[in-house]
């Protein structure tokens, strides 16, 4: 069977090839092992097994990389590894479920009393395969819908912060979930439209000239849609900001605050300029 480091170094190869720009992403992952022995494979391996995943389920997964199975049935594939994680199912030999075993054992070992990773990696899983089925049906959601969504950036951040040993949780910057969401609905807009994933809620869309089949220009011109747009820069911004002011309450917590400090800011660069 092949190594689980050897697992994570494929899909990391894979990632940087699919899109070279997250190279200093992947980099630092790696220098976690550096500032945080011990610590980095498991982090790398819980990271890149989610990625693999998401990438299996938006179609952007190249069939050389992956099975049949994974290609011509992406819920299917999602769900399996979803009960293999949650313990429902034995863990197959595939060098994917490897690395989702050692994340889960791993991520177990770390956890407090009150959390279950096994029960965060599923949720994130499940919000995936959310993701999969309204760009498929180029769906319409509610705005709770998509809040809800946007959540389990919190989930994501709480599983690589337990994998990384370190004390604190999304509980104490509830906001930073929620806004990274909303700042990259609107971030990547055309990219998503055209894949099929609408961010815009459906209240909006009643409200607007505007339909699942619309061109994005014409999508990013209707003033509803503008409106909209305008509204989730100025409150995601300021959720991110109001992470930033909580992050520098936090007492010992550097890596932590590296890594949340550096997503917030990331998250509010490239922007839109939507006109007042």
């Amino acid at each position: 069977m092949r190594s689980v480091e050897s697992s994570i170094a494929s899909e990391a190869r894979r990632f940087i090839k699919k899109d070279p720009s997250k190279l200093p992403l992947v980099a630092g992952l790696y220098a976690a092992s550096i500032a945080a022995p011990g610590s980095g494979r498991l982090t790398r391996a819980t990271y890149f097994f989610i990625r693999h995943l998401d990438d299996v389920l938006d179609g952007e997964m190249r069939p050389s990389y992956v099975s049949d199975e994974a290609t011509n049935n992406p819920i299917d594939y999602a769900r399996d590894l979803q009960q293999q994680i949650l313990g429902n199912a034995h863990f197959d030999t595939t060098p994917i479920a490897n690395m989702g075993r050692y994340a889960v054992t791993g991520l177990q070992k770390r956890a407090r009393p009150n959390e279950d990773p096994r029960l965060l990696l599923s949720g994130i899983i499940e919000g995936m395969i959310f993701d999969n089925e309204r760009r498929m049906q180029r769906k319409i959601s509610s705005r709770d819908e998509l809040m809800g969504y946007y959540a389990l950036f919190n989930d994501f951040m709480d599983v690589t912060l337990m994998g990384l040993g370190e004390h604190e949780r999304t509980s104490s910057f509830p906001m930073f979930g929620p806004s990274q969401g909303r700042l990259y609905s609107v971030r990547d807009i055309r990219k998503d439209w055209a894949l099929g994933i609408i961010n815009i809620p459906s209240d909006v869309i009643n409200e607007s000239d505007v339909s699942p089949i619309t061109p994005i220009d014409d999508v990013t011109s209707d003033h509803s849609v503008q409106s909209w747009m305008k509204t989730e820069i100025q409150e995601g911004t300021q959720g991110m900001r109001e992470t930033l002011d909580i992050l520098d309450t936090l007492p010992d917590a550097r890596p932590t605050k590296m890594m949340v400090r550096g997503l917030a800011k990331g998250a509010m660069k490239h922007l839109p300029q939507i006109a007042a």
